[in-house]
């Protein structure tokens, strides 16, 4: 199934739009920065009281826009950090 998903996205899925290159450029930044930004989140989250399913929902619906958007508009805008990630 995984060598099927992947030979699918390789031929009919494979291009790219400014979108798609703004998420591939930030990959690595989000990668190596994405911990911090989810123990915020999920402690901020700590007093909501709902069944664990729903907040792990609510904190991916939060935390995996907001991991991109300051890495690639914070993170990769450092000096320092653009010449390493």
């Amino acid at each position: 199934m995984t060598a099927g998903l992947m030979a699918l996205f390789r031929d009919k899925l494979n291009y790219g739009d400014s979108l798609a290159r703004k998420l591939s450029d930030s990959a690595f930044a989000v990668y190596m920065f994405h911990p911090p930004i989810i123990i915020a989140v999920t402690l901020a989250m700590q007093m909501l009281v709902f069944a664990p399913v729903f907040k792990w929902a609510m904190a991916s619906l939060i935390c995996v826009p907001l991991c991109f958007l300051l890495a690639y508009h914070v993170l990769l805008r450092v000096p320092v950090l653009n010449r390493i990630l």
